[in-house]
């Protein structure tokens, strides 16, 4: 265990140290960089503006915590379990919690870019007109930045079509009803002590609320520019409502749209064979990804040295 130990200390240190020296070299040669997760830990480190202390080793455990795989054996043990993270010691509970924060978020949006892929390569009409709106905006000659993406309506359009067809959490997460009560016109009685699963996968391809309910089109919501994904409208609920609802689909649909933006702004992508021909089959769960992975061929459209 100890020799485990060391061998992926020596790994997640190698992460670290590659972040610091691209950080140098950025700064030396004043150039802009991409940051991710670990650049922004270490902007922390270097700044100390938090009321806590961040130091290299947090670093250490939070990318242990991302990486650290735990079997479905030591989930279903009922007694408690105390693990030593970098000299942080953690009950099962305390670090499948931590460790659900990430996985959370990578999951469900891995899910939710591979369905948008699929549905802009089986639908040739969209994707080009996304990349219409993206080089009128953009250009050829530099890469996609946040600051683009406020003015980019039907790549938000695209993305909300996406989320309402492929909800990454098809019955989102369960709620325990506290007490017994009532709700809807219909009047249904829910016991205390209920377990309630909404089925957002339904509710957002009701042709009663929806025109063309199994169709892709992302123009559905171009009248509606305000329309609210985010629980205030029921009609499609990708990320919940209420307090409750996934705390993150600010900042995912903020990535979300960047990654799909610098996609098909950099790329042009095509599918091996007839599109009419892709298995769309789903497989459901917790989250609702492909059944078969989704295989893309890209060519470059930007030059090389952007």
């Amino acid at each position: 265990m100890k020799k485990a130990h060391r061998f992926f200390d020596r790994i997640v240190e190698k992460i670290i140290d590659d972040h610091v020296e691209q950080r140098r070299r950025a700064l030396d040669e004043h150039k802009e960089m991409t940051k991710d997760i670990v650049d922004v830990l270490l902007d922390m480190v270097e700044s100390q503006t938090m009321e806590m202390e961040i130091t290299r080793e947090n670093i250490k455990a939070i990318i242990f915590v991302c990486f650290f795989p735990i079997s479905s054996v030591f989930l279903s043990r009922r007694d408690t379990v105390t693990l030593e993270i970098n000299s942080y010691k953690s009950s099962r509970n305390e670090f499948c919690s931590i460790q659900d924060l990430f996985i959370g978020g990578m999951e469900t949006m891995a899910t939710t870019m591979e369905w948008a892929m699929t549905a802009l390569l089986i639908n040739p009409r969209v994707a080009k007109k996304l990349q219409e709106e993206i080089d009128s905006i953009v250009g050829k000659h530099r890469m996609v930045t946040e600051s683009d993406l406020p003015t980019m309506d039907y790549l938000q359009c695209v993305l909300k079509e996406s989320l309402r067809l492929y909800p990454p959490g098809p019955l989102l997460l369960p709620h325990e009803s506290r007490e017994a009560c009532t709700v809807g016109p219909q009047g249904y009685f829910i016991p205390a002590k209920t377990k309630l699963f909404i089925n957002a996968w339904a509710i957002a391809r009701d042709p009663t609320v929806w025109e063309d309910a199994l169709e892709f089109k992302p123009e559905r919501f171009m009248g509606n520019k305000t329309f609210d994904y985010q629980g205030q409208e029921f009609d499609m609920l990708p990320f919940g409502a209420g307090r409750r609802r996934c705390p993150g689909g600010h900042m995912a649909m903020g990535q979300m749209s960047l990654m799909l933006a610098q996609l098909w702004h950099c790329f042009d992508w095509r599918l091996e064979g007839n599109p009419d021909d892709l298995d769309m089959t789903e497989e459901f769960g917790a989250t609702m990804p492909r059944k078969f992975n989704l295989f893309a061929f890209p060519s470059l459209k930007l030059s090389i040295n952007l």
